[in-house]
């Protein structure tokens, strides 16, 4: 009995709604089409977000769980050695975390700082270099005469 009274209610709201609405304006077709266009793009960077998350490309060491956005940036102390020592305790010498939409590796053995700095200093200084940096410097890096 339940079924029977909302299909009617849908279907009088139907025939009232397509009564109203005129096909061959060209606003409703382009807002169903702007419509349809949003729906299918969130849907297909929902997919490759999942499978970005389940599929990681990059090993990394453990780190604390971030929020979406802001990453780690809300629950910084103010004293950051205190933090990230806290943070060595629990996760090990080397930990990950996320500021904002950029990831940091903290190393907080001076043994292992050394090694990453020192010893293998080529592979980590082949970075690109950061837009603000260019931006700062108007794109000239070093001395000019």
């Amino acid at each position: 009995m339940i079924k029977t009274g909302v299909f009617d209610y849908l279907r009088t709201i139907a025939t009232f709604t397509s009564s109203q609405v005129h096909h061959d304006n060209p606003n409703i077709r382009s807002t169903l089409f702007l419509s349809v266009l949003i729906l299918v793009l969130s849907i297909l960077f929902s997919i490759k977000w999942i499978i970005k998350k389940k599929n990681p490309n990059q090993q990394l060491p453990l780190g604390s769980r971030a929020l979406t956005i802001l990453g780690n940036l809300p629950f910084l102390d103010p004293e950051l050695h205190t933090y990230f020592t806290d943070l060595s305790q629990i996760f090990g010498p080397i930990f990950k975390i996320q500021l904002g939409n950029k990831l940091g590796i903290i190393i907080s053995l001076p043994s292992l700082a050394k090694e990453v700095l020192k010893d293998h200093d080529t592979t980590f200084a082949n970075r690109d270099v950061p837009v603000a940096g260019r931006a700062i410097t108007y794109g000239v890096f070093g001395m000019r005469e």
